[in-house]
């Protein structure tokens, strides 16, 4: 459509179904969803500075009026966790005065903001490599680096830092990204791992089990403790953690309908004290068979790469 076939239309802001503000070079623009056509993916860009709007769907255009009374945008990590890849059923959680949060609705968040890495030359790219990941193994956790203004991220400022992995629940739904930090040496500092916090509405990360929507039912499930130690082997998820499963977790658990799991946390103390209360909790669930596996120490599944499945079959024993 053309940009002024449906121009000259007042936008009152007050009313402003708006899903993200994000910055683009020197000028802050809000993203909303359209009043004038079936938009449900936030195509309408309103320029805050000059007080114009126009509709990348549609192509209505005009001037605001009246303004936006702005309060804090949450930008976590739960925010950012829409890939243009997959679509969600939640979208941005936006706290602030007549901003519309708007649940039932799929826009990708933060969608300029990430980036898929594909890149095989790409600094995040090679530490994957480093680890020992495959090029398919790299692919299905279909990791994301963010290249965006820090100012952007007042409440995650080194979001670039981090390499950030989609999770997922049962049916393939976006639920919020984890980040692991890729440049260790240069930032020491910083925590590896990037968990969202829990937030009224929100997941958190012990709400979901990372790979729960790749788990093949009424087959043996493997539970780990973190992200990497799923890539090694089928039918694998991750607690995100050496603590006894939430009830969000149990029932995701339950509706795979295990023939038998194994738990095999990491191999160090905290490792080792989270196998027995994780069996303990399951015997409470499940009637199916349950097994510990204890690694040697300082080691953990994906330390151990392939050699992980010698000790979930019983061939090797710490």
């Amino acid at each position: 459509m053309s940009k002024n076939l449906m121009s000259n239309k007042y936008l009152d802001l007050n009313n402003a179904r708006v899903l993200r503000i994000v910055a683009k070079g020197n000028k802050r623009v809000a993203m909303a969803l359209c009043p004038f056509c079936n938009d449900c993916r936030g195509h309408l860009e309103i320029d805050l500075g000059k007080h114009v709007y126009y509709c990348h769907r549609c192509g209505a255009g005009g001037v605001t009026i009246g303004s936006l009374r702005e309060g804090t945008t949450h930008i976590t990590p739960s925010n950012l966790a829409y890939p243009p890849s997959h679509k969600s059923s939640r979208c941005m959680r936006i706290d602030a005065g007549n901003f519309r949060v708007e649940e039932d609705l799929k826009p990708p968040a933060l969608i300029d903001c990430m980036h898929r890495i594909a890149d095989m030359d790409s600094p995040q790219y090679k530490y994957l490599v480093n680890r020992g990941l495959s090029h398919k193994q790299i692919a299905k956790m279909q990791p994301y680096r963010i290249s965006i203004n820090q100012s952007t991220l007042s409440d995650l400022p080194h979001a670039s830092l981090y390499i950030w992995f989609p999770v997922f629940d049962r049916k393939g739904k976006t639920i919020y990204a984890i980040g692991r930090l890729w440049d260790e040496l240069n930032y020491m500092g910083f925590k590896k791992y990037l968990y969202p916090i829990k937030q009224q509405g929100e997941y958190g990360a012990s709400d979901v089990l990372y790979g729960i929507d790749r788990l093949w039912e009424n087959r043996t499930v493997v539970l780990t403790e973190g992200i990497f130690d799923t890539v090694w082997g089928p039918n694998r998820v991750a607690i995100l953690g050496s603590h006894p499963l939430s009830d969000l977790q149990l029932r995701s658990l339950k509706e795979v309908r295990p023939k038998r799991i194994i738990v095999c946390m990491d191999g160090d103390d905290a490792g080792r004290l989270a196998n027995i209360k994780i069996r303990s909790q399951l015997a409470n669930y499940f009637s199916c068979p349950i097994r510990v596996v204890d690694l040697p120490d300082g080691e953990d599944l994906d330390s151990l790469g392939r050699e992980g499945k010698e000790y979930l079959s019983g061939k090797k024993e710490a």
